[in-house]
This record gives structure tokens, sequence and C-alpha cells, in this order.
């Protein structure tokens, strides 16, 4: 069972990956928050410590994963709309969620989530083909041929009108 100090040492350390991997999927900082904690209260009812460091970091991304699948079964988010939630939060916060994302980030939230997710896990994180196979539960071409699609509608979303009128 993990120490409190080495509770903060992982989310001091790994905090930032999961939030991201978290927000890219669900689209809302609000759920991203909801999941970022979801994964940390996950870590404290564990038993047994991960070692080597890659091990814990791979848990975290499936175990944020699995969150995020947990917010997509929940009833808010099956009864309210991607697009309502969106403009929810627009008024909210007056826009400020879009300008602090960045124009990349923002062409990468709109794709579908099957390509999203391994989208931010090789751009963003780093991981090798492989690697997200492992940690997905995928074969390795059903993420390569993921990948090109991803890369595919990404560039078809840089290159549309809709997003060349974004405010950075």
């Amino acid at each position: 069972m993990y120490k409190r100090e080495e509770i903060e040492e992982m989310i001091h350390k790994f905090g930032d990956m999961v939030y991201r991997f978290a927000y890219i999927q669900v689209k809302n900082p609000d759920m991203a928050d909801d999941v970022y904690q979801n994964v940390w209260l996950r870590l404290l009812r564990v038993r047994k410590k991960m070692e080597p460091e890659e091990h814990l970091k791979a848990w975290l991304l499936r175990t944020t994963r699995s969150c995020c699948k947990d917010v997509w079964k929940s009833f808010w988010y099956q009864k309210i709309s991607l697009q309502d939630a969106d403009v929810l939060l627009e008024e909210k916060s007056d826009g400020e969620v879009l300008k602090e994302d960045g124009y990349v980030t923002e062409c990468v939230r709109r794709l579908p989530e099957k390509y999203r997710g391994i989208i931010h896990l090789y751009y963003y994180e780093g991981y090798r083909q492989k690697e997200i196979s492992e940690l997905l539960g995928i074969k390795e071409n059903t993420v390569a041929s993921r990948l090109a699609r991803g890369r595919e509608k990404l560039k078809k979303i840089l290159e549309s009108d809709e997003v060349k009128n974004y405010e950075y």
C-alpha cells in the first residue's frame, strides 16, 4: 500500500499526464477533473506497489481510460449532448478554456474517441505503437490503422474553414 508522501510524489510526477489524457478523452475540464480525482483514488486502493515506474505509468493511463469510459456511461453524459456541454462550458468561462487549449489540441479534441486517445498517446506522451497496443489491449495493426486514419481526419480538420477562424 502506498504512503501519502509516495502518492504526492506520483501526483507531482504524473499528474499532468493523467489530466491531459483525461481532458483529450472527455473534452471537458470539469469531467477531466473528476476523472483525474478518480484515478488517484483508485491508486490509493491498490494494495501492491508497482515497480518499475513504467508499470505505474501504464497503469495510470489504463485507469484513466477506464475512468473516462465510466464517464461516457454515466447518466449525465448520455442525456446531455457534447455540444450542449460545450455551450454551457463556454457560457461559464467566456471561452477561456478554448483559448488556453491551443489550436492543435482543439483540433485533436474534435476527433472521434477511438482516434483521439491513440493520437494523444503517440504524439503527446511519446508511446510507440506496440506500447499503445499493450496499454489499450488492442492489436498493434489496429493501432497503426487508427493512427493513420486519425492523422487523415486531423489533417482535414486542420484544413477546414471551421477551424481557420480559431482565436489564439
